[in-house]
């Protein structure tokens, strides 16, 4: 916001300079971005006084006028026809430069000498008096004096950044406001001393039909009101703070509205249709063609300010080009509101709109000063129009008064906040500077706060303005005593994510952080139906653009974009992780928007890097790697199945199950949909992965199948899949986490290290090809947790079907483990356990010894 430094000093007399004003409002968290200085226009025209005027002898309409500027004196042609003998005059001397970027020479016109120029209000860009004659200086000022020091039209800009929550100093009045409060000076109001004239009827009558976001609508009609330009010191200060000049009435609309900061409107009362004004919600499929020149489409969210004929401004935003004032009008309506700051937002937004107004309202504004600033307007209007206009008593419709905010403290509050000590003097002077109407009480103060400061709503923002007058420097830097309170659930779940993420690190991933916001099209090229993009899915009303049209219901788009980018950009070895939330539309008459964490990551290339040390060694990352690390989190069981709309491989991909229900999924990406990508992906070699999803159902659990220890066991086609090709294969997998971060934080039980040696046994099984792997593992599981059973571990280490083989069969090769922690394992103790591990699967899968 520009803010005049002449102009701020008329309500506050700080005698600060403009360099000085910058550093108290730094102080005061208001950064100033630029100082500008501006001038006149013109330079070197001094005050002189003519001293004699004789008729010109070769033109009837030209006098030479011998003057003095003090030092010397000039003989200056002049075809004014105001001038006299003795009247002091702006005199532009030899040099001398004007506005409209004449330089001032010693020239002849008409065979005489004129050594320089008598100006008009015109010429010097004032315009405050007629332009057909020379502008006439006070006969006390003294001959030589610079005009423009004369007429204080030097000033400085300063453009200042207020932050969002202070509307209330988006005026010069709200910030003389600030810095009186701030360097305890008084504070000088423009409204002191107001005396309008009120004749005639009350104004045009007002019905607000939508009073929860109008509360208040102040209307007041001027007439016999002539339009015409604005005099040069209004138009200089709109000028100097951005604002073109258009007319008196809208400049002093303009002008309220950086001088108080409540934006106004004045619309045409004559071509208003109908009795009345009405403030309601637009009808869908209103128009209105604005101010701007567009033709804007309404809907039921709109407010509008309407007469009988339909919309006629959009409320707090912009007015309607069918009743805006011209040289034409005579009689005005002036419109000083107030609304709610979330209606002119959303409205503002929605129809692509950023005018000076909006900028306020949608910040928040006085309600207070509806009725004061109309009043303010229409005296100015009422005094710049010749001659004067006349004003109708204001129609104020208040139908909706808020209780005021009133806030409690005591000194202990403050200080406590702020870890400091000062005194309740030095508290209340502070406080009673920000609300006058402070009073006493036994525990404190009790402040009733002043309607312009909608930032204050508790004892903490009182501590911060005491702090801000304070001076920040004065709050010490010295640590508080600390006392630890109890962990809460929302802490613990952001302990378990912080160690979640660097779980992911330790294994070799990069996080990536993605924006929540994505288009249709990556939608459809993830395999999501238009059908349900439009039924399930969170679309924004307000999208930036169409590539952030609705919010993410997959953590794999943003992963997508970023493996691309690394593809394109020559890195073939990629591990990326992501926590982040996601969002669908919840069912009916439940919460609107069901948001939800989720943990994903992608996978290509070879494991380790191929910029490893061991690059020799690296191999291509398979569906083991991908399990490896998925189990890592938690033992999850795995399922072949995953339903990932045909984004994962149907036949390369399964479910991860906790607890039986499904928790998320993971697997191969499918050709087509990386072709929807433009990755190249080449597809594996050899027989399945492992039954991750594929032919074989029986999956293994990868790492730590019993005890979290690292995958060990691989097909019997690993061999044959380890070719250059498959580096471009790519492996994803996606997790809830709201149900399980409580499982990953619990705290871990310890086991001694087996002092003891082991003893394990490999068990060639024949086993029905329909029997998945996590069947048979509940079964040995529940020997393990016998205390009185040796069996400790349980690896399936192979699988294979094909010949010699009997049909509907397949071979697994079980490894188990056996170990005892008091004393070294007998093996006649592990014939005893294999015996009765035999029996029970047999009994209950029909397994048998292969022969």
């Amino acid at each position: 916001m520009k803010i005049s430094h002449a102009w701020l000093q008329e309500f506050v007399n700080s005698g600060l300079s403009p360099e000085a004003l910058q550093e108290k409002l730094l102080l005061l968290g208001f950064e100033v971005a630029a100082v500008q200085r501006v001038g006149p226009g013109f330079a070197n025209v001094v005050c002189a006084q003519i001293l004699d005027i004789r008729k010109h002898p070769n033109a009837d309409r030209l006098s030479l006028c011998r003057v003095s500027d003090g030092a010397g004196e000039f003989s200056v042609v002049c075809g004014a026809t105001n001038i006299q003998v003795g009247q002091k005059v702006p005199l532009a001397r030899i040099g001398a430069k004007l506005p409209n970027g004449r330089l001032i020479q010693d020239t002849r016109i008409r065979g005489e000498t004129s050594q320089g120029m008598l100006c008009s209000a015109e010429e010097l860009g004032l315009a405050e008096a007629d332009v057909n004659g020379i502008h006439l200086l006070d006969g006390t000022v003294s001959l030589g004096r610079d005009v423009a020091e004369l007429m204080n039209l030097s000033d400085t800009v300063l453009d200042v950044e207020i932050t969002p929550n202070r509307p209330d100093c988006l005026s010069h009045y709200g910030l003389a406001r600030e810095l009186a409060a701030y360097l305890g000076l008084s504070l000088r109001s423009p409204l002191e001393g107001l005396e309008l004239a009120e004749e005639g009827e009350i104004s045009v009558p007002v019905k607000i039909l939508a009073p929860e976001a109008c509360p208040r609508y102040v209307g007041r009609s001027l007439s016999a009101v002539r339009v015409g330009p604005s005099p040069g010191w209004l138009a200089r200060r709109l000028s100097a703070c951005g604002f073109r000049p258009i007319n008196n009435v809208a400049d002093v609309t303009n002008y309220v509205l950086i001088e108080l900061g409540h934006p106004l409107h004045a619309f045409d009362q004559d071509l208003l249709r109908g009795p009345e004004i009405r403030v309601r919600w637009a009808s869908e499929g209103e128009r209105l063609l604005g101010l701007d020149g567009k033709t804007h489409l309404l809907d039921g969210q709109t407010l509008v300010i309407a007469d009988a004929g339909g919309p006629v401004a959009l409320a707090g935003i912009l007015g309607g080009s069918a009743s805006s004032v011209t040289d034409k009008t005579r009689n005005v309506f002036l419109e000083s509101a107030f609304f709610q700051p979330a209606c002119i937002r959303k409205a503002a937004r929605r129809l692509g709109i950023k005018t000076e107004s909006s900028y306020r309202f949608e910040r928040g504004s006085d309600i207070a000063m509806a009725e004061l600033a109309g009043r303010r307007a229409a005296d100015l209007i009422c005094r710049l129009t010749q001659p004067p206009a006349r004003a109708g008593r204001a129609r104020d419709e208040y139908v909706k008064k808020d209780p005021p905010v009133v806030i409690e403290a005591g000194e202990k509050d403050i200080n406590g906040l702020l870890g400091t000590g000062f005194s309740p003097e030095r508290i209340e002077g502070r406080l009673k500077a920000i609300c006058p109407r402070l009073e006493k009480t036994p525990g404190g103060w009790r402040l009733p706060v002043e309607t312009h400061r909608l930032d204050l709503t508790s004892a903490a923002d009182l501590a911060e303005e005491v702090a801000r007058f304070e001076g920040y420097q004065s709050v010490g830097s010295e640590p508080r005593p600390a006392s630890v309170p109890p962990v809460t659930e929302g802490e613990g779940r952001y302990a378990a994510l912080s160690r979640l993420r660097r779980h992911f690190a330790s294994l070799g991933f990069s996080e990536a952080y993605n924006y929540d916001f994505v288009s249709k099209k990556d939608l459809s090229d993830c395999g999501y139906p238009d059908s349900e993009i439009e039924s399930s899915l969170v679309k924004l009303l307000n999208p930036l653009s169409s590539d952030w049209a609705y919010l993410r219901p997959t953590l794999y788009i943003g992963l997508l974009k970023n493996l691309v980018y690394n593809l394109d950009h020559g890195c073939a070895d990629v591990r990326l992780f992501e926590v982040g939330h996601c969002y669908e539309k919840g069912p009916e008459g439940s919460r609107p928007v069901i948001e939800r964490r989720f943990l994903a990551a992608v996978l290509c290339g070879g494991y380790p890097s191929q910029f490893h040390w061991q690059k020799a060694k690296a191999r291509p990352v398979d569906v083991y790697d991908l399990k490896g690390f998925v189990s890592s989190i938690l033992p999850f069981d795995f399922e072949a199945g995953a339903h990932a709309r045909g984004f994962l491989h149907p036949k390369i991909s399964c479910r991860a199950l906790w607890k039986g229900s499904a928790v998320g999924e993971l697997g191969q990406m499918h050709p087509a949909a990386a072709q929807s990508w433009g990755i190249k992906m080449a597809v594996p070699r050899g027989r399945g992965t492992g039954g991750a999803g594929g032919a074989d159902p029986a999956v293994p659990r990868g790492r730590g199948i019993l005890r979290g220890a690292s995958d060990t066991g691989r097909g019997a086609g690993d061999s044959q899949r380890a070719g250059a090709a498959d580096l471009k294969t790519i492996w994803f997998f996606q997790i809830v986490l709201d149900e399980l971060l409580g499982e990953f934080s619990a705290r871990r039980k310890m086991a001694p290290v087996d002092a003891l040696p082991a003893s394990s046994r490999d068990l060639s099984l024949l086993v029905d090809e329909a029997l998945a792997w996590r069947s048979l593992l509940e079964e040995i599981e529940s020997v393990i947790r016998d205390p009185a059973e040796p069996l400790v571990e349980a690896h399936l280490v192979d699988v294979y079907s094909g010949e010699k083989l009997p049909p509907q069969k397949k071979g697994w090769t079980l490894r188990l483990v056996f170990s005892r922690q008091d004393r070294t394992i007998k093996d006649e103790e592990v014939d005893e356990s294999v015996v009765k591990i035999l029996a029970k699967m047999s009994e209950r899968f029909g397994i048998r010894l292969r022969e």
